[in-house]
């Protein structure tokens, strides 16, 4: 569906009144790409919805909700690791901080070390995040340290 949604918003920017407004007056917006735009806005505001549940789950610690809404959704985790951050924080170090070692383990087993060791805004890896900021001792950063 994600196809069709990008050709179909693809198409609708290619119109001339959304291209080029010397055109607005010639070319009316039909009900079609209205509707497509209240699709948009739609998409957002469940995407947006994704990401609270995703960190709530992890800041509950409920491993069964988070893989639930995984596959209700049919993401891959190492998109969401890329693409949601909680409170600032990756997925990883909300877990941390959260101390939700089951969802955070989780996280760990699935996610390839490179992208877990990954410098982050800061420019520190997890590993010199957790050690400055006192979480060097978590059960999350112990299955980091045993992977590399």
């Amino acid at each position: 569906m994600n196809r069709w949604f990008v050709v179909i918003v693809a198409y609708i920017i290619s119109l001339p009144c959304f291209a080029n407004p010397a055109f607005a007056g010639q070319h009316e917006p039909t009900r079609q790409s209205a509707q497509l735009s209240q699709i948009l806005l739609y998409q957002g505001f469940v995407g947006e919805n994704i990401g609270k549940d995703i960190c709530y789950s992890i800041s509950a610690d409920n491993r069964r909700e988070f893989q639930n809404i995984i596959d209700r959704h049919n993401l891959r985790i190492r998109g969401m690791y890329t693409a949601i951050r909680c409170n600032g924080l990756t997925l990883l170090q909300f877990a941390i901080i959260a101390e939700a070692a089951d969802t955070g383990l989780l996280l760990t087993r699935n996610l390839p070390i490179r992208l877990i060791l990954e410098h982050d805004d800061n420019g520190h890896s997890i590993l010199e995040w957790a050690e400055t900021t006192g979480y060097g001792n978590s059960p999350i950063i112990r299955a980091i340290r045993e992977r590399t």
